[in-house]
Formats: C-alpha cells, structure tokens, sequence
C-alpha cells in the first residue's frame, strides 16, 4: 500500500492518494491552524464526526483519512476459485439422481 500527499500550489490544501487512487484532500484552516479531511467517497452516517475533526499536520490528516477509507471499503483478498460453496458438482448430480 502506497500513500501519496500532494500539495497543491494554494498550499491550503493536500491531495491524499492510496495506491493512485484519490481518497480526498485535506485542508488548512488558517484561523484555526489546523488541518480537516474531505473524503470524496461515501462515509456512513454514524461517521461523519470524524469529518469535523481536527489535525495538527497535514500528514496526520491524511493518515486518518486514509484509515477511515480503509474502514468503509476494507479490501478483500479471496481467491474465489478456490472457495467452495459447500457442494461440488459430483454431489449435486447424485441428488438430483437419487430424488424422484
């Protein structure tokens, strides 16, 4: 997993990516002198909190962004082929030969 800042040329605003693809950006709040997370994914209701929180850095900002992406889309890696759905076809052709 690689994660990308990329600060933009207003540097008030950073770009943050997961394996290049864009999460969101984080921005500078200048009175406040903090830094928040805009996700530009879907984030449930019960986690919209962690939008409004605030950071010291722009690199604590976007690690919490990219935990609460991993969160909301976490990543599979099944092997579908070797996964079985309890039956093979042996055994499904022998019920359906043995019903009447």
């Amino acid at each position: 997993m690689a994660i990308k800042f990329k600060q933009l040329e207003d540097s008030y605003k950073t770009e943050i990516f997961k394996d290049k693809l864009f999460v969101g950006h984080v921005d500078y709040d200048i009175y406040l002198k903090k830094w928040t997370i805009h996700p530009c994914f879907s984030v449930p209701y019960a986690f919209n909190s962690s939008k409004e929180e605030k950071f010291f850095s722009s690199y604590e900002a976007g690690k919490e962004l990219i935990k609460l992406y991993e969160f909301c889309y976490p990543e599979t890696e099944e092997d579908f082929d070797e996964y079985q759905l309890g039956m093979n076809l042996e055994d499904i052709l022998i019920y359906l030969k043995t019903r009447d």
